[in-house]
């Protein structure tokens, strides 16, 4: 029970996932040879019933990813809608100094789109990224405000830099 637990809690393979896989591999098992049948594979059949469950398994399932998928794109929607209507600059920079998002109000500020393009380069306009970076700082130190003074129009500004951690055990920047 402890094993089957912990692999249910490690890993994101739902049940019916594992429950029709378990009964395509019993039926191979099997051995019922007809010559036209639609759930015939290599020699092998799924008897009908077999079919109608693991039909029944895999649909349940692609119904629940669907709708995880859904449930996704509307929550990218809402954050997007919410930095895009910001009066603040904002922008998402990869941990290799691409800029791969910049809300309105950046876009406007810099009077060019940015996204695609090295931060430093496109932002102050470096060769090399910026002294003060805090990049690779944040990954141990979490979410860091500080106040900044701009050298390209001398004006203080209060900025919050956040991790926003990827599925690659990277993590991007959000200034």
């Amino acid at each position: 029970k402890r094993l089957v637990d912990n692999i249910f809690n490690k890993t994101a393979i739902s049940f019916a996932f594992l429950c029709s896989m378990l009964l395509i591999a019993l039926s191979f098992f099997q051995k019922i040879i007809i010559s036209v049948n639609p759930f015939m594979w290599k020699g092998y059949i799924i008897p009908a019933s077999y079919g109608l469950i693991v039909g029944l398994f895999l649909g349940s399932y692609i119904v629940r990813l669907k709708n995880s998928l859904k449930i996704n794109q509307e929550s990218e929607l809402k954050y997007r809608t919410i930095l895009n209507v910001m009066e603040d600059s904002v922008y998402i920079c990869s941990s290799d100094y691409y800029v791969e998002y910049a809300n309105p109000a950046m876009s406007k500020r810099m009077k060019k789109d940015i996204v695609g393009k090295k931060c430093f380069e496109e932002i102050y306009n470096f060769d090399e990224k910026c002294p003060w970076c805090v990049q690779h700082e944040m990954n141990r130190m979490g979410s860091l405000h500080y106040d900044f003074l701009n050298p390209l129009d001398n004006k203080d500004y209060h900025v919050t830099n956040t991790p926003i951690p990827k599925n690659n055990n990277s993590f991007s920047k959000l200034t």
